[in-house]
């Protein structure tokens, strides 16, 4: 496989991530030549944590003083500069990985697409969710007709569940000047790019779209679509970030069968906690989990299992959350013994621990 020099502009958290990534070899043929760090602070975490190889540059103008170490940029800044730092690329000839969403508007959104036309070069958004298994399996299920002619689709996800500290990290976030919009802008997109790619476009779309339900600001923290396709398909897309509930449910009914993705955490808090306040004890929450799954299998020719990591993030939990992380733990531990592939996604990258394609 042909090596691809990347830069990576712009280190804020996620930029943090894909360069660390690519410096320590998990990212395929990317190979880390530069980054561009605007602050004092990035610049000297440039310096600690990334090998002296790569170049430590404080702007993109003084990146493209070095052109010919590098063949693509990764744009991992605020949403508002995507499109200037893209349309840069191109004019230096680089190819671009562009962090979602491309813009917060739709007229600089076309003018990047066309700029890339005309370049000849590639021009990628950061939609990895695509690569996750269940979404693959789902879209190979639709493809081969397995389900039929598709009469009515049902989402919902509260899984980008966002805290007021989150809101409050950076000056642009969750802001009309800063970010462009809320939740649909930002992680709506991942969603909503999984359900094109698996549903394609609607005729129509009826839309209830809430500014600040949960939250003191003005953007939206909330939306529910309803769709209607040709030949009568219907469909709902509910997306709330302002619901601790980590809900993430997908209903695909077709005429020849129902694909149903439902994350196993969400389905353990439903058996772990009683309408009237009180818990099961993680045992037997378990055990009524696992009866659930073993009929399911019995149905099924394939079945995938969502699940939740528990007891790495280093902290005591008390009280219910402990019982509940206990009965996850269970659950995840009897299904991975039975699993004929066991997959763990780390920053949209798959690494198996049973079966699958090991690295």
């Amino acid at each position: 496989m042909q090596e691809v020099h990347a830069a990576v502009i712009g280190t804020g958290v996620m930029g943090r991530k894909y360069a660390q990534m690519i410096a320590e070899g998990k990212a395929g043929a990317l190979r880390l030549t530069a980054v561009v760090c605007r602050s004092a602070g990035a610049q000297q975490w440039a310096k600690d944590t990334l090998p002296d190889t790569v170049r430590v540059c404080p702007s993109a103008e003084a990146l493209y003083d070095h052109t010919e170490e590098f063949d693509a940029v990764l744009v991992v800044t605020p949403h508002k500069t995507h499109p200037e730092l893209v349309m840069q690329a191109f004019a230096h000839g680089k190819h671009v990985l562009c962090d979602k969403p491309s813009a917060n508007a739709l007229a600089p959104a076309l003018k990047m697409n066309r700029a890339a036309e005309k370049s000849g070069l590639v021009f990628a958004m950061m939609f990895h969710q695509r690569r996750y298994k269940k979404y693959m399996r789902l879209k190979k299920l639709l493809d081969d007709g397995a389900l039929g002619e598709i009469k009515r689709v049902q989402l919902e996800n509260s899984r980008y569940f966002r805290t007021w500290m989150y809101h409050r990290s950076g000056s642009w976030r969750s802001s009309w000047a800063g970010e462009g919009g809320g939740a649909l802008l930002n992680q709506g997109q991942h969603i909503l790019d999984i359900w094109q790619w698996l549903f394609g476009m609607p005729t129509s779309i009826y839309a209830v779209i809430p500014y600040g339900k949960y939250n003191d600001f003005m953007v939206d923290d909330e939306a529910t679509l309803l769709m209607e396709y040709p030949q009568q398909r219907t469909a709902t897309f509910i997306l709330s970030t302002g619901e601790g509930s980590y809900t993430e449910r997908l209903e695909i009914v077709g005429t020849k069968g129902t694909a149903l993705l439902e994350d196993l955490g969400n389905l353990a808090a439903n058996e772990l906690y009683r309408p009237d306040g009180s818990c099961l004890p993680p045992k037997q929450a378990a055990e009524k989990m696992l009866a659930g799954i073993e009929a399911i299998a019995a149905q099924c020719n394939h079945l995938i299992i969502v699940s939740n990591e528990v007891f790495s993030g280093g902290a005591d939990y008390a009280g219910e959350t402990d019982l509940y992380l206990q009965a996850l733990a269970m659950v995840n531990n009897a299904v991975a013994a039975k699993a004929d592939a066991v997959c763990r996604v780390v920053c949209g990258l798959p690494v198996y621990y049973k079966g699958g394609e090991r690295p």
